[in-house]
């Protein structure tokens, strides 16, 4: 959101990761360490999540099959949430 959609700063705590992964595997969306999200993959996966409040914030997603095993988890996306409202305007 916000005036540039490339920035990744945004007014918003829930968001839309999108992602994809081999059929069967559970993928876990983690934002600073913590597991925010699950969803079993079957083609193209969109995993709501909820960021914890404002400031920057790390998400991170991990694959695991059908045998538990993890994969590397991916680099990690920086999204900032910026919910302070602009100064006041003045006139002239």
């Amino acid at each position: 959101t916000g005036l540039d959609e490339t920035d990744k700063i945004t007014n918003r705590r829930d968001v839309i990761i999108t992602a994809f992964a081999e059929p069967g595997n559970r993928v876990e969306a983690v934002v600073n360490g913590q597991i925010v999200g699950t969803q079993v993959s079957n083609g193209p996966l969109s995993i709501p999540i909820t960021l914890p409040g404002p400031g920057t914030h790390f998400i991170t997603l991990i694959a695991l099959d059908e045998a538990g095993n993890p994969s590397v988890a991916t680099a990690p996306i920086v999204v900032t949430v910026d919910e302070t409202a602009p100064a006041s305007l003045t006139t002239a």
